[in-house]
């Protein structure tokens, strides 16, 4: 028998949503959807939640509730993340979405963020041997080491492609701020060579993306998807010799991140040096399929 689900992810830089179907140990997809409603904005120079980034994120979510009613669902799961966990007036959020739109919305911390993001690749991958899954968000990055599927470690770091693109200019400056925070970690991942290393979230996926040369993004052609360092590189140095208007007109880039993918991917590669890979595969099976992995098929 079949149940029907829903999973909502406020993130910093974008409202994600999931209506899938759970049929034993496997997830369906029914309808995924993304608005960048850019939540986090400013969150990391003022440390509040700016009001029209509110109304825009509000506005995201009644647009979900009403894809959920369309679809039905027995059970709706919420989360928020860096943004909202970091934000001084959280509470004035939570609750005009509480009053207005009925959903209870869980905040978590880095390290549960972890978690689920490890729990959608393997509700979508077979894990085997030593991975690291590297998930960039907007707000922050969950490093996720395992070995034949079991966790060893998860590291959650306050950087993210929107706090970084709010709080530096200079990329170089950006480059040193992320090395100074992989150093924070102590050596544990340094030069560690595991034997698959797995990207979620949206800037891995927009650079599969875009290596595909996708005008119209295809889940299935981008989950599995593998990609070469060098290659990632090669994209970061061609968007940035592109103005903004030009970066917004990229096959394979949604228009809302062309500000940000260069923060993103330089968080990316700086952290594939630093681990010490040269290939990362993309899984399109994220946090949201890991909510309602946790929630409906994980027993212990």
């Amino acid at each position: 028998m079949c149940s029907r689900y829903a999973a909502i992810d406020i993130g910093t830089n974008s409202i994600r949503l999931l209506v899938c179907k759970v049929c034993g140990d496997e997830i369906f997809a029914i309808d995924k959807q993304i608005i960048s409603t850019r939540l986090g904005q400013d969150v990391a120079n003022t440390g509040l939640l700016q009001e029209h980034a509110i109304d825009r994120t509000a506005e995201g979510l009644r647009k979900f509730t009403r894809e959920i009613q369309k679809f039905g669902a027995d059970r709706v799961f919420c989360i928020a993340t860096s943004a909202v966990r970091d934000a001084k007036n959280r509470d004035v959020f939570l609750k005009r979405v509480k009053d207005s739109l009925g959903l209870d919305i869980q905040v978590i911390q880095g390290d549960e963020e972890a978690r689920l993001s490890f729990y959608g690749v393997l509700a979508g991958s077979d894990i085997s041997g030593s991975s690291i899954v590297i998930d960039v968000g907007g707000g922050s990055t969950e490093i996720i080491c395992s070995t034949d599927g079991k966790f060893d470690e998860k590291i959650s770091i306050d950087i993210g492609a929107v706090r970084l693109k709010d709080r530096f200019k200079d990329m170089q400056e950006a480059d040193e701020y992320i090395l100074y925070n992989m150093e924070k970690m102590g050596n544990n991942l340094k030069h560690m060579s595991p034997d698959n290393c797995i990207g979620v979230g949206g800037t891995i996926t927009s650079l599969a993306a875009i290596d595909l040369g996708l005008k119209v993004y295809d889940r299935n052609k981008v989950h599995g998807y593998g990609m070469k360092l060098k290659d990632i590189y090669d994209i970061y140095h061609h968007l940035s010799s592109m103005t903004y208007g030009s970066r917004k007109k990229v096959p394979g880039l949604q228009p809302e991140r062309a500000d940000i993918i260069l923060t993103g991917t330089l968080i990316l590669v700086k952290i594939m040096e630093y681990i010490g890979v040269d290939n990362i595969y993309v899984s399109d099976f994220d946090s949201l399929e890991g909510i309602i992995y946790s929630k409906s098929i994980k027993k212990t």
